[in-house]
């Protein structure tokens, strides 16, 4: 991803490789100590801060951000992990105590981390991380109390917690041995999606159905990947306590916890949670070709169409006629589409949600944010200052004075056919992010050819250019 908002921080990347962090910093979340930043505990403007020697003047990839910590992937296929360590989440400690590591720097994790293969993308949940190589494997680290390290009962000695302080490699026959090319982590839960057969796996805490696996799995921890009885998909988003996904023609579906509205189902449900992916809308709702991307948050999520709108339902959401928000722990319980007049009329190529704040990206490389600016008096990560107010309309950071007059996103300066893979993740089935030689175009041509001409014309497909359309 280009953009990523954790629990109270956010990053960005721009079109050269730049990454900026922005947000509460008391762990380390902001790439370097408080002392760096003139002893504060947050930052409320985007700091640069790979050009400095925490990333070794490394050009980032893509960036994804966690309850506490975050990682990125550079353009070497290296993995750098900073932040929180406490539960091992950096893959920087040892197994065999429960030491831990505080420098507040960026570590860079040795590819024989994981089997000595470079990285395609990284995925933070709450306290945990998961990597995937371009050889299809997933590795994690982290806290596994829930599951969520999908390596079964790891026997840990009970001083380090259910922890695990390096990266380990998940089976590969609990794959059924075939290749994973994506991933998604939630708060306590993880996801991944397979080459080929867009068949959808889940492991982990599934206290509120948030795995989508039935009643045989109901209310209970899942320790292994374990497939999900559901149609093809093409992309899913895991949030805290519940999770989406979009099928081959543009269906959204969600399961976990209804409360908040986040599965965007509509209200009054007679349920607390749906542990089957439920249909939230396609075409009939989202317009030609559904949707294409969504992001879960806390308890609300973000869902861009195939036509480059942004859609949103859950908590602290609710609009009245005007567009306007009316009232703070409100709720949107079906999902809602927010002027374009918000973005410029832009369209839309990228979101993310986080704890209570959220960010997407335009076309043209602008970065606009809302939602609380503080949290118990700490910083988000909206890259500005509203005194304490929740910024309901969403704001853009001006990319002269935040971002050095870059365009954020990595699509800019990419090849046509790789654009996607910075749009939508480093989904390989879209794009990928190895080198020209390793590329499969033939899997991203499908799927445009699936998603329909309609495509062509809109934000991607101008991205994408002549060369997907032979």
């Amino acid at each position: 991803m280009s953009v990523a908002a954790g629990a109270r921080f956010s990053l960005a990347l721009t079109d050269v490789g730049d990454l900026y962090a922005f947000g509460l910093n008391d762990e380390g979340q902001l790439v370097q100590h408080t002392d760096t930043v003139n002893d504060e505990r947050q930052h409320v403007m985007p700091l640069l801060v790979n050009r400095q020697h925490f990333l070794a003047d490394q050009q980032v990839e893509m960036v994804s951000a966690g309850g506490a910590h975050a990682a990125c992937v550079t353009t070497d296929g290296l993995v750098y992990t900073w932040g929180c360590t406490m539960l091992g989440q950096l893959g920087i400690g040892d197994e065999d105590n429960d030491e831990t590591v505080e420098e507040y720097v960026a570590h860079c994790l040795s590819t024989a981390s994981f089997g000595n293969c470079r990285a395609r993308m990284v995925a933070c949940g709450h306290s945990f991380t998961m990597v995937l190589t371009v050889t299809g494997l997933v590795w994690t680290c982290g806290s596994g109390v829930h599951g969520q390290l999908g390596r079964g009962t790891m026997n840990l000695p009970a001083h380090v917690y259910n922890c695990s302080r390096v990266l380990r490699q998940i089976d590969t026959a609990s794959f059924q041995d075939i290749s994973v090319d994506f991933i998604a982590a939630g708060r306590d839960h993880a996801m991944a999606l397979q080459e080929g057969t867009c068949a959808l796996w889940a492991w982990g805490c599934n206290q509120s159905g948030e795995l989508g696996l039935g009643d045989d799995f109901d209310g209970s921890n899942v320790n292994v990947p374990t497939r999900v009885d559901i149609e093809p998909v093409v992309f899913m988003s895991a949030g805290y306590n519940f999770s989406m996904i979009i099928t081959a023609d543009g269906t959204l579906g969600s399961c976990g916890r209804v409360l908040g509205g986040q599965l965007g189902l509509g209200p009054h449900l007679d349920v607390a949670n749906y542990n089957t992916f439920m249909r939230v809308g396609g075409v009939e709702k989202f317009g030609l070709g559904g949707v294409r991307m969504v992001s879960c948050g806390c308890q609300s999520s973000l869902i861009v169409t195939c036509n480059d709108r942004v859609w949103t339902c859950g908590a602290h959401v609710c609009f009245d006629n005007t567009g306007s928000n009316v009232q703070d722990g409100a709720h949107e319980y079906t999902p809602r589409r927010l002027p374009a007049d918000y973005f410029g009329r832009s369209r839309i190529v990228v979101a993310s949600a986080g704890l209570k704040h959220y960010m997407v990206v335009t076309d043209a490389g602008r970065v606009y944010t809302w939602g609380c600016d503080t949290v118990e008096g700490q910083a988000t990560g909206l890259g500005y200052s509203t005194n304490g107010t929740t910024q309901w309309r969403p704001r853009e950071l001006i990319n002269s004075q935040c971002f050095a007059s870059n365009r954020v996103g990595r699509w800019h300066r990419v090849s046509a056919l790789r654009a996607l893979s910075f749009a939508m993740a480093t989904h390989p089935r879209l794009g990928t992010s190895s080198p020209a030689h390793d590329f499969h175009q033939d899997p991203m041509r499908d799927m445009m050819r699936r998603l329909g001409p309609h495509t062509y014309g809109g934000a991607l497909g101008r991205l994408l250019g002549r060369k997907t359309r032979r």
